[in-house]
C-alpha cells in the first residue's frame, strides 16, 4: 500500500492508506511530538507523545498500542533507538533530574526493552547517545550496545566510549577523550583530542569493539572544533568532508575517500563547497555506482578573507578517479542557441543547486527507479548565479548529456520507475503542475486548483514507482496559516501494462530497451571495468510499469583497464596534467604492509604477492581486466611466500637458467653481426 504519516503543526497526526486521498487521525487526544520509522523495518512506526507515552504501529499503520516510557524524552538525540535484527528491542534516551532549567542534576539516561517498551531496564545514565551495534550482512543477534558518555566527576571528567554485551552489568571503556561519534552505513565513526593539543585524531570500527585510527592525507589534522561530515559509506570505501575554511558563509573543504576499511584516506577534491550547518554541495546518483556531483569554489583565497564564493559544479563518472565540469546543452528550451556554448568549460559549464541549497534534503537529483535520470536547476555559464535566475535541466544518460526542460525553477518528482515526471513551479505561487510521459522530450500542463497557492513540496512513494503524487501547498496569506494537500493521479492516463520479455527483448511488442551507462572519455558502453546492461521503458510508449523491475539486468562481460578505472595511491594527489604526484616529503605506500599483513600484524597466508606502488591503485568499484593496468608495474613475493610466488609468475631454476643461456646467444649473435656490419659497411653509415 501507499500509506503516508503527517504530522500538522498542531500536533495532531494523520494517517493515509491511499497516497492522500482519504485520511484519518491518529491517536485522537495525543499530542503527538515526533514520528519515527523503525529504518530496519518500514511496517514499524512510533509516535512519541507528551506525559511519556509512545503510541506504535507494526502493520503498516493499521492497528495502534501504546506504552509508557520511562522517562522524558531527551531534546538532544533522537530519543528512541532500534535493533537491525530484533523488532521488539528497543533503547529509550530519557531526560531525569531536570525538575527546572539549568538543574546540575540533569542528565540523559538510557534504557532497554525487549518487549516493545513493556517493561524497561535502566542501562547506563550520563550519556549523549547509545545505539544498538550489528553489522547489516551478518546474520546476528548479538546484544551489544554502544554509549558515547561525557566528561562528569564519575569518571574524571573524561568522556568515554564504551560498550557491553550484557546490558551493562558489565562495560568496556574504548577511547577516553572522546570529542564525537557518528554511524553511518556499516561504520563507526569517533574523534579522539590528544591531550590539551586541541588536535583530535579520527577513529573507525566497523564492530563497535575494535577501534582503528585513521590515517589521513599528509599535511591535514584535525582540530577540536573542525567540522568533518562523513557525505557517504559504502562498503567499497568512506567519503569524509573536512572543512579547511570555516569563516560564516564562506565555508568549504576538501573530500577524502579511504579504503575499504575506512582506515586510509586520500584526497580526491578540493574546496568542496558547504554551509554554516555542515551540509556539503555532494551527492550520488542513485541506482548506478560511481556517478556524483559537487560544487567547488572557485576562489578559496578570496572567500577566506571574506568575499562572496564564486562556485562552480563538477562531475564525476568513476567514483572521484576524476571530476570534469558540466557540459552545457547547446540550446535552450525555447531553441535558441546557448550564448556562451562552444567556450571552453571554464567559462561555459553547467552549474546546478546542490544540497545547501534544499528545503528538503529528500528532494535529490535522481531516483533508484529512474535509472540514468537527473532534474537539477540552475544556470549555464562560468559560476553558478542566484537561484532566483535559475532554470530547470534533465540528464537520461547519467549526467554526460544536458537540456534545459523549462525555464524557471521547479521541483521535481518522478513516478512509475521514471515514466511521468512532474513540474511545480517553487518561487512563485500557482494552480498548474507540468508532466512528460517520454522521460522529458515534451510536456503538458495540468491545473490542479482554480485558486493559486505556494508549494512546499512534492512528494511520492520514496521507491517512485506510484503514479500518485502529493503536493502540500500553502494558501495565499489572506487565509492565514492554512495548508492543503493536493492528489493527482495518473492511473487513468494508461489502459494496459508494459510487456516486458526479458528473454525476447528484440520482440517488437517489448515496451522496454537497454541501456548501459559509460563513462564519457570511454569509446565503448564500459564503466567501472564492466559492460552493465540496464532496462528502461521506451519513452512515449503508451504503457505503465508497475512491478519493480530488477535491476541491473545483466553483466555482459568485463573490460579492459583503461585511465578511468585509477586513481591516485595514498600520499599521491592528482596534478593539473592529470597525473598522479607523490606529495612533497612523503613516501609512496608501503604494500607489503597493507597486502601482505593484517592491521594487527598477522602474516595474511592467503596472499602471495605484492605490487610495488607506482603512484595508482584501481578504484575499488572497477572488475577491469588486463588492458592498461597502471597500478601493477613491480611485483614481489610476500615474505615466507617464495616457493609459491615463482610458481605463480613461472621462475624456476631451470627457467632462470635457460634465460640466461638464452640472453648469452642472443648477445652473441648481435655481436657478430654487428662486427660483419662494420667491417663491410662501415664507412657508409
Amino acid at each position: 500500500d501507499e500509506t503516508i504519516l503527517a504530522l500538522t503543526t498542531q500536533n495532531t497526526c494523520y494517517v493515509t492508506h491511499d497516497q492522500g486521498y482519504s485520511w484519518e487521525i491518529v491517536a485522537p487526544g495525543e499530542e503527538i511530538l515526533s514520528i519515527h520509522v523503525n529504518p530496519y523495518n518500514s511496517d514499524h512506526v512510533y509516535l512519541i507523545a507528551a506525559n511519556q507515552k509512545v503510541v506504535y504501529s507494526r502493520d503498516r499503520a493499521d492497528n495502534w498500542k501504546s506504552f509508557r516510557t520511562p522517562s522524558l524524552p531527551s531534546p538532544n538525540t533522537q530519543p528512541i533507538r532500534f535493533h537491525p535484527r530484533r523488532d521488539s528491542w528497543l533503547i529509550w534516551l530519557g531526560q531525569e533530574g531536570c525538575t527546572h532549567p539549568g538543574s546540575l542534576s540533569c542528565r540523559t539516561v538510557a534504557y532497554v526493552s525487549k518487549s516493545f517498551g513493556k517493561r524497561w531496564l535502566e542501562m547506563q545514565e550520563n550519556v549523549n547517545m547509545c545505539s544498538f551495534i550489528v553489522k547489516l550482512h551478518e546474520n546476528t543477534f548479538n546484544p551489544l550496545v554502544l554509549c558515547d558518555r561525557p566528561a562528569t566527576k564519575s569518571n574524571n571528567f573524561r568522556s568515554e566510549l564504551m560498550y557491553s554485551e550484557d546490558f551493562f552489568k558489565t562495560r568496556e571503556v574504548v577511547l577516553t577523550n572522546v570529542v564525537d561519534f557518528e554511524t553511518s552505513g556499516e561504520y563507526f565513526f569517533t574523534t579522539v583530542e590528544k591531550g590539551d593539543s586541541g588536535v583530535v585524531e579520527a577513529y573507525v570500527s566497523t564492530n563497535g569493539k575494535n577501534w582503528h585510527k585513521t590515517s589521513l592525507p599528509a599535511g591535514l589534522e584535525l582540530s577540536k572544533h573542525q567540522a568533518y561530515t562523513i557525505i557517504s559509506a559504502t562498503e567499497y570505501s568512506v567519503w569524509m568532508h573536512i572543512t579547511t575554511n570555516d569563516r560564516s558563509s564562506t565555508e568549504f573543504g576538501n573530500i577524502l575517500k579511504s579504503n575499504s576499511n575506512g582506515t586510509y584516506y586520500n584526497q580526491i577534491v578540493s574546496n568542496v563547497n558547504r554551509d554554516l550547518r555542515g551540509y556539503v554541495d555532494f551527492e550520488k546518483m542513485e541506482g548506478i555506482e560511481g556517478i556524483s556531483v559537487i560544487n567547488t569554489v572557485l576562489n578559496p583565497n578570496e572567500a577566506r578573507a571574506g568575499a562572496r564564493k564564486k562556485v562552480k559544479s563538477q562531475i564525476t563518472h568513476n567514483d572521484g578517479g576524476n571530476w570534469e565540469y558540466i557540459h552545457p546543452p547547446a540550446i535552450d528550451s525555447n531553441g535558441v542557441k546557448t550564448p556562451c556554448y562552444g567556450n571552453p568549460l571554464e567559462k561555459c559549464s553547467l552549474n546546478l543547486h546542490g544540497y545547501t541549497e534544499r528545503a528538503d534534503y529528500r528532494d535529490t537529483f535522481s531516483s533508484q527507479g529512474a535509472l540514468g535520470m537527473m532534474v537539477a536547476t540552475g544556470n549555464v555559464g562560468e559560476t553558478l548565479q542566484s537561484l532566483y535566475d535559475g532554470n530547470t535541466y534533465l540528464t537520461r544518460d547519467g549526467g554526460i548529456t544536458w537540456k534545459e526542460v523549462r525555464k524557471g525553477v521547479y521541483m521535481w518528482e518522478y513516478g512509475d520507475q521514471g515514466s511521468i515526471i512532474v513540474l511545480v513551479n517553487s518561487l512563485d505561487q500557482t494552480n498548474e503542475i507540468l508532466y512528460s510521459l517520454n522521460e522529458g522530450d515534451t510536456w503538458e500542463t495540468f491545473r490542479f486548483s482554480e485558486e493559486k497557492v505556494w508549494v512546499e513540496d512534492i512528494s511520492t512513494v520514496p521507491s517512485d514507482n506510484s503514479k500518485k503524487f502529493l503536493l502540500f501547498t500553502k494558501l495565499a496569506m489572506r487565509h492565514g496559516d492554512r495548508s492543503r494537500v493536493f492528489q493527482i493521479d495518473f492511473s487513468t492516463l494508461y489502459k494496459r501494462k508494459c510487456n516486458l520479455d526479458v528473454q525476447n527483448l528484440e520482440s517488437t511488442t517489448d515496451d522496454f530497451e537497454i541501456w548501459s551507462p559509460q563513462h564519457p572519455l570511454s569509446p565503448d558502453n564500459c564503466l567501472f571495468g564492466r559492460e552493465t546492461r540496464y532496462l528502461r521503458k521506451i519513452p512515449g510508449r503508451d504503457c505503465f510499469i508497475g512491478t519493480q523491475v530488477v535491476q541491473p539486468h545483466l553483466i555482459v562481460k568485463d573490460c579492459a583497464c583503461t585511465r578511468q578505472d585509477f586513481e591516485c595511491d595514498f600520499n599521491y594527489i592528482r596534478d593539473k596534467d592529470d597525473t598522479c604526484r607523490l606529495i612533497a616529503g612523503y613516501s609512496p605506500p608501503n604494500h607489503l604492509q597493507d597486502m601482505c599483513f593484517d592491521r594487527k600484524g598477522n602474516r595474511n597466508k592467503d596472499q602471495v604477492e605484492y605490487w610495488v606502488s607506482t603512484g595508482y591503485r584501481k578504484i575499488p568499484l572497477s572488475t577491469c581486466k588486463g588492458g592498461f593496468e597502471m597500478d601493477k608495474k613491480e611485483v614481489k613475493a610476500c615474505p615466507g611466500s617464495n616457493a609459491r610466488f615463482n610458481e605463480m609468475y613461472g621462475i624456476t631454476k631451470m627457467g632462470v637458467f635457460k634465460a640466461f643461456v638464452s640472453m648469452l646467444g642472443v648477445v652473441g649473435i648481435s655481436l657478430v653481426v654487428g662486427r660483419y656490419v662494420v667491417k663491410n659497411y662501415g664507412d657508409k653509415l
